[in-house]
């Protein structure tokens, strides 16, 4: 491309984004298609293009021509979601919605986890209607807001939302339905079930045209189907059993999925029933298991690359959104997990840190707890303690610092009155507050030192960047709480 012509792509483009912005369709419309003239294999252009014509009411041409520009120069991120969001949406043939998916599939990269399951797994594509599990229960549980009243309004969910979420019923019984392991989606012949199983707060109220897979199973979503890839191997389990599914990462281990049993307690025992969950099951998943007594060979372990149908399944509701836990919840795992008397063998200024391979790399650590250590702050890595460990360490705890993210998961079990200070980023700190909203349940003090980001170079996002912090300010800010 000659620079002219490169400057005159970039300026369009820009152009396009700034009408885009000011919602001045014709306008992007008009320079997206400049830009295509010039550069016919931009993804920038065709993305621009594809929204133009899409919200401007004419999906029709906004859907061929970005399946087309798919077909011809390969996808990924936005440009891939929006090809397959308008497939599904545009379209009830399913073998159109089949094929085309293959077809714009085939130009993923290797590493991509969708590319990934149907290389490694046997595989096939089905397209479900999006239903609510309600519509298959055979017995429901009364709302959770009737069993457990209302959550108060947090940051990251609207009053709507939260409305929305707690009215669901605390539990289902559902015959003849199908798992997708991993991902734990429900789904039969006629229909997929992801509002009261799912833990994301879009599902609840609407899709998103923009919204990346959550796993590889679910190829697109709409408000009316659903492209599914499963496994085509499967396993039937009879009799009556358990969902409660699984998650590596501890926090949602613990209010995703731990807590299920929150929500049948008094209708179930959930020490006699077969418990379907992960086939991978880390230790740490396994402790807690322990300590709520139930036995190892209870566990029905569920492979990645099997469907498990089974003839009767209890499922109760997940009790947490992805930043959001209902205190009914958080009440229970505190009971169950961190009733226990102090140990003050245990040291109660904590400095967390992570000793597993991170993403987010706290590069100036050291040097900060250099200088906290000099007030008696401990080094701890919880990613290493036994999940009974780790429980007693926050639980001595009465001021905590350390990064955002699961590590600082403990607080959960940490007294009323523990300070902890949670040093994030200012892009994440608006969204990233399923910490702070369990610490002040708990009536814990709570507060965000904010850190500088030290992106590399290329696309990133901040859950993946390295960090800084400034010493001086977390002094400033933990000091005068100490006592």
């Amino acid at each position: 491309m000659s620079q002219l012509h490169d400057e005159s792509l970039v300026g369009l483009l820009a152009d396009a984004v700034e009408a885009y912005a000011q919602g001045d369709i014709h306008r992007q419309a008009r320079s997206a298609s400049e830009a295509l003239k010039i550069a016919p294999d931009s993804p920038d252009a065709a993305l621009l293009h594809f929204l133009a014509y899409w919200q401007g009411g004419n999906p029709g041409f906004a859907s061929f021509t970005l399946l087309n520009f798919v077909k011809r120069n390969g996808a990924h991120g936005l440009l891939l979601q929006c090809t397959l969001f308008a497939n599904l949406e545009l379209s009830n043939d399913v073998l159109e919605i089949v094929g085309n998916a293959e077809a714009v599939l085939a130009s993923l990269p290797a590493a991509d986890v969708r590319a990934q399951f149907m290389r490694e797994i046997p595989s096939e594509m089905l397209v479900r209607k999006n239903a609510l599990l309600a519509t298959r229960s055979e017995r429901a549980g009364s709302s959770i807001i009737d069993v457990f009243g209302p959550a108060a309004h947090v940051k990251s969910m609207s009053p709507v939302e939260v409305e929305q979420r707690w009215r669901l019923p605390t539990y289902h019984v559902v015959k003849n339905i199908s798992i997708v392991p991993r991902a734990w989606y429900l789904f039969d012949d006629k229909a997929i079930y992801l509002n009261e199983t799912q833990s994301w707060p879009q599902i609840l109220t609407r899709p998103r045209l923009l919204q990346p897979p959550t796993s590889a199973n679910i190829v697109a979503a709409s408000e009316k189907q659903v492209l599914l890839n499963v496994a085509k191997r499967r396993r039937r389990v009879g009799g009556p059993c358990l969902l409660i599914g699984s998650c590596p990462n501890i926090y949602f281990w613990l209010v995703n999925h731990v807590a299920r049993f929150c929500g049948i307690e008094g209708q179930y025992d959930y020490r006699s029933i077969p418990l379907l969950v992960d086939e991978e099951l880390a230790d740490i998943h396994r402790d807690s298991f322990a300590e709520l007594g139930i036995a190892e060979d209870q566990l029905v372990r569920c492979a990645r690359d099997e469907v498990i149908d089974c003839d009767e399944l209890i499922v109760p509701t997940m009790l947490a959104t992805i930043d959001v836990v209902h205190p009914a919840a958080v009440q229970w795992l505190r009971q169950k997990f961190g009733s226990r008397a102090r140990d003050k063998s245990y040291p109660d200024r904590l400095f967390i840190t992570r000793t597993k391979p991170h993403r987010r790399r706290f590069l100036n650590e050291d040097e900060v707890f250099e200088r906290l250590s000099a007030h008696g702050f401990r080094k701890l890595a919880p990613d290493n303690m036994s999940f009974h460990d780790q429980n007693m360490l926050f639980q001595n705890a009465a001021i905590v610092v350390g990064p955002y993210g699961t590590c600082l998961t403990g607080i959960m079990f940490a007294p009323p009155g523990c300070a902890t200070f949670e040093l994030i980023d200012d892009v994440s700190m608006p969204v990233h507050r399923f910490n702070e909203n369990v610490a002040l349940q708990v009536g814990q003090r709570f507060a965000c030192i904010p850190t500088e980001l030290r992106p590399p170079e290329g696309d990133w996002t901040s859950a993946q960047v390295p960090f800084v912090v400034d010493p001086e300010l977390v002094l400033r800010q933990v000091l005068p709480h100490l006592v």
